[in-house]
């Protein structure tokens, strides 16, 4: 569980652009055309035109519905005084996020987020390292702040956030709430000792063994941890303790990658995470950020042990989800990433419908929703997996932006790919990338 698969340097395209920390102009201009027309051609209104990939596709996965932008996954979506949109990464767009380039402008000071604060400015974070040696409780990291009155021309120095020791999170888990404070999403991992024994899952495709996951496979565990600021970002604070998983009033599960939060209508804060139950968990705090008691409870949500991505969906109010959906079977045969689904709840989280798959691979494709599994002792995938499919796909780490009537769904995908060498012995090759669709509300309710 590296921290370069949980957060992102700048948009997370291929491998020599993340080696750069950049992404280059020709990535952006990559887009796809629209079901009901391409872009450029399109004599539809924008209005029309996303009502159409709505009604085109009703009860399908995404599939080529939307604008789909290759190369592509930023953290955050922040919308300029000017009416472009901007990334942490100093990606703009003036043309609704249809194509992007390096601002002449905005310079780039954080990789994790950006967000509008609530005093009017620009806030953005990051990380200074993460290694083997920290995970095992041998070194310490730290994340830090910067803000900008003048839309991200010139930052301030780094504000520290964190306490010492490890801290890990998602890319984009900053929010606000109403009353003007700030919070922070994170989380610590605690590795056992002798990581190099660790063990992981088996399979075969076509005809060649690889390894396919090794998380679960040694002594872990995660927690979450939230941090807060009253004075934008200037001092920070961390919550009373860590936030775990605590089942039936007896299990303690684990509780890691929590999602960027959403302050409910009850003045209440929820965030979701994953867990090892095959469920989504949840939790919540009564006094903004500062506690989170009684810890994190499972939720309907069936799920593998991979993150997700919580927003408001403020032309509605209802709260959209993103997420592998997976059943334990799925998970345990290895498929714990080739579904991603969203899903949509009209009562701040209590329940959750409109399930819907952004993507899907064929062999899962013969469902939309799995229904909660009672058994919810740890579920991972098993040692041998067995032949897995030839279509086999992964979709994970999702980031979700609401932009207007519009839901911007940023992720990476991987997959694998048989070659040959010199000898002609097969081999495998994992090709991977990253993805941003861009797809209309009422998308998500058809």
């Amino acid at each position: 569980m590296a921290i370069n698969d949980k957060c992102s340097k700048n948009s997370r395209s291929d491998e020599d652009t993340r080696r750069e920390g950049r992404i280059s102009r020709r990535q952006f201009l990559k887009t796809a055309a629209v079901a009901a027309g391409g872009v450029a051609a399109s004599s539809l209104t924008m209005r029309e035109e996303r009502l159409a990939m709505a009604q085109t596709q009703q009860g399908e996965a995404a599939g080529d519905v939307g604008i789909v932008i290759e190369g592509f996954r930023p953290n955050s979506i922040v919308e300029m005084p000017d009416g472009s949109l901007m990334t942490e990464g100093g990606q703009q767009s003036t043309d609704g996020g249809r194509t992007w380039q390096k601002s002449e402008t905005f310079k780039p000071a954080g990789s994790l987020g950006l967000l509008r604060l609530p005093n009017g400015e620009l806030g953005t974070y990051y990380a200074d390292q993460w290694t083997m040696k920290t995970a095992l409780g041998n070194d310490t990291n730290n994340w830090f702040f910067r803000w900008s009155a003048d839309e991200g021309q010139s930052w301030s120095e780094p504000a520290k956030i964190t306490l010492d020791g490890l801290t890990m999170g998602l890319g984009g888990t900053m929010f606000a709430l109403e009353d003007g404070r700030v919070l922070l999403s994170t989380y610590s991992q605690f590795i056992g000792s002798r990581f190099d024994k660790r063990g992981g899952s088996w399979g075969t495709y076509q005809g060649v063994r690889s390894q396919t996951e090794t998380e679960a496979h040694y002594p872990q565990a995660e927690a979450g941890r939230v941090y807060y600021s009253d004075d934008n970002g200037r001092h920070w604070q961390a919550c009373d303790g860590w936030i775990l998983g605590w089942r039936d009033n007896r299990w303690t599960d684990l509780f890691t990658e929590p999602t960027r939060g959403v302050e409910l209508k009850d003045g209440r804060i929820m965030l979701l995470g994953r867990a090892v139950t095959g469920r989504v968990h949840a939790v919540f705090s009564i006094d903004r950020g500062h506690s989170w008691w009684p810890g994190a409870q499972p939720t309907e949500l069936a799920a593998s042990y991979s993150p997700g991505a919580l927003a408001r969906i403020p032309s509605t109010g209802d709260l959209l989800f993103i997420w592998n959906q997976l059943s334990r079977a799925e998970t345990r045969k290895g498929m714990r990433r080739s579904r991603l689904s969203a899903a949509i709840s009209p009562d701040e989280g209590e329940t959750w419908g409109h399930f819907k798959n952004i993507e899907v691979i064929e062999s899962l494709a013969h469902t939309a929703h799995i229904p909660p599994d009672p058994d919810m002792s740890p579920v991972w995938g098993d040692d041998e997996i067995g032949e897995l499919p030839d279509e086999f796909v992964r979709y994970h780490y999702p980031n979700v932006s609401v932009i207007g009537d519009e839901v911007f769904v940023s992720y990476l995908w991987s997959r694998y790919e048989l070659a040959t060498d010199a000898d002609g012995n097969k081999a495998l090759k994992t090709p991977s990338g990253s993805r941003t669709r861009i797809l209309p509300v009422e998308w998500f309710y058809t």
